[in-house]
């Protein structure tokens, strides 16, 4: 069994195939198999996969229904321990990101690192690992190492619309099946900002995605308690000085009676 697989899906983004494919060729790191699954691309992205079919594992392309079925479809094919996920655009931050992940030899169910976006904004873990935590700053699978076996124990990604769904099998994995993680401080990918979820007018369905989430799964869960955690972190100051406005405004109304 190969230690990684990388999963890439694409649909008519020929340009950013291009830089991920190039980031995952050269890599270092040998002990991996590459997996592209192509929801049937027009803009001769077929053709370059079968420019470099000798150096991919698997490639398809075919209809799928939406980004997760293609993710999930990927898995099925996938034969390593570990998988992670680079989309079309993103890429491995450098040649050497790979060894030295696996250099440290870790055995967690999830290895955790940060990433870079294509502005050149980092996005760094918080290592305080809680549920408030990655509701606040997500999921980011570009730069997740993920058991295959989790798959089997909890499931696929969920493929019903939603674009939370590695938002919530990261949820499910850490917080429902307390699966082991270990965070590392190096950025492992450069974040493509063009996929769905860094749209900002997507920002209010993530939001209620989440919240129908959360009530579905959590509802009996101690964890459950995330909202009003969020709430009283973000407003923290304005709670805080309730007390005195109060105080203010009811000396004001007893003096000018």
């Amino acid at each position: 069994m190969k230690k990684l697989s990388i999963i890439t899906i694409n649909l008519n983004n020929k340009e950013g195939l291009q830089k991920t494919m190039d980031s995952v060729f050269s890599q270092k790191f040998t002990d991996y198999e590459y997996i592209i699954m192509d929801g049937g691309s027009t803009d001769g992205g077929v053709e370059l996969i079968k420019e470099f079919s000798d150096r991919i594992t698997y490639w398809v392309s075919e209809p799928d229904k939406g980004i997760y079925n293609a993710m999930n479809k990927g898995i099925i094919k996938a034969k390593s321990e570990y998988l992670l996920f680079l989309n079309s655009g993103d890429c491995l931050v450098n040649n050497n990101i790979v060894s030295e992940v696996f250099a440290l030899n870790l055995e967690s169910d999830l290895i955790l690192g940060n990433l870079v976006t294509n502005d050149n904004y980092e996005i760094k873990l918080n290592y305080n690992i809680d549920i408030a935590n990655i509701w606040k700053y997500g999921a980011h699978h570009q730069a997740m190492f993920i058991k295959r076996s989790l798959f089997e124990q909890i499931g696929f990604y969920n493929e019903n619309g939603d674009i939370t769904a590695d938002w919530q099998f990261l949820m499910q994995a850490l917080f429902r099946f307390k699966k082991s993680f270990t965070c590392i401080d190096k950025i492992i990918s450069v974040y493509d900002m063009q996929g769905i979820s860094s749209k900002p007018e997507n920002k209010k369905r993530i939001n209620l995605e989440k919240k129908r989430f959360m009530k579905e799964k959590f509802e009996h869960h101690p964890l459950f308690v995330l909202q009003g955690i969020i709430f009283i972190r973000e407003n923290y100051q304005r709670i805080k000085s309730i007390p005195s406005r109060v105080k203010r405004i009811a000396t004001s109304i007893t003096n000018n009676r």
